[in-house]
């Protein structure tokens, strides 16, 4: 997966992961919260826990009105809201809200709503689980510490996706100095699009919201999700007849001071 040049950390070489729900249906499991609490989980990109790159992308369902407490990981993730509702802290949490958090920075209380709450985690690196800030304040590192909230967005149905005549993309989060951003992209039947390489980042997740992608002639459905690495050359991608409905997340690489304490 990398390549050793003296004595500095391996760089990684150009690499392409793919996310499926038939992946997802083989994982899907129980899990069981420390409280007792008993939640579900299933991976939809899992691809080992190497700690230069480990791209994951699981589903969490929480049960009706479960809350989590604040917490904190030890790297950046997106977290993408696709059904229930909630809150996390003060910010209501919705279809589709998206959620940027850096790591070691502590965010909660996660409180799903009367019909729960599923949301999808997406992390560059392979995350070993939650710290909670009581339990674990002793862990936490100097450094920066940063959330970021999209602007909300809706699942486009089919007949949106059939008028459509021309590309156009939407800035969910717009691109900040430290390499993030989150766009929202509509494809009409059959049109094409370039997604630019993720230079300068952690790579960057394609997640399908509706329709059909296609990237180098695999078709990707709803909730599916292509990983390009931050080498990867800029990447065609098309939708199918129907259109397609594409989140484009690019992830901050880690902050220097996390780098120099690991």
């Amino acid at each position: 997966m990398g390549r050793q040049i003296g004595d500095a950390w391996p760089i990684v070489e150009p690499m392409i992961y793919v996310g499926t729900e038939s992946e997802a249906r083989r994982h899907r499991r129980a899990v069981r919260m420390p409280d007792g609490v008993e939640m579900h989980k299933a991976e939809w990109m899992d691809t080992g826990r190497d700690q230069r790159l480990s791209p994951t992308v699981f589903l969490v369902e929480h049960p009706p009105n479960y809350t989590v407490p604040t917490h904190f990981h030890r790297h950046n993730e997106y977290q993408v809201v696709v059904h229930g509702e909630g809150k996390l802290g003060a910010h209501e949490l919705r279809p589709i809200s998206v959620h940027y958090a850096g790591a070691y920075t502590g965010y909660g209380p996660l409180v799903a709503g009367p019909t729960g709450l599923q949301y999808f985690t997406l992390r560059a690196v392979f995350d070993p689980g939650p710290l909670y800030i009581v339990e674990n304040r002793d862990q936490l590192r100097r450094g920066p510490k940063l959330q970021r909230y999209g602007e909300r967005c809706m699942v486009s149905s089919q007949d949106f996706l059939g008028k459509l005549t021309t590309v156009h993309s939407l800035d969910i989060i717009d691109a900040t100095d430290d390499g993030g951003a989150v766009r929202l992209i509509h494809l009409p039947s059959g049109a094409t699009t370039q997604i630019a390489s993720a230079q300068g980042s952690a790579g960057q997740f394609l997640m399908v919201l509706a329709g059909v992608l296609v990237h180098n002639g695999r078709e990707l459905k709803k909730w599916e999700t292509v990983f390009l690495s931050q080498d990867e050359a800029p990447q065609l991608v098309a939708a199918d007849i129907v259109g397609a409905q594409v989140l484009v997340m690019r992830l901050p690489p880690m902050a220097q001071a996390y780098c120099d304490a690991a």
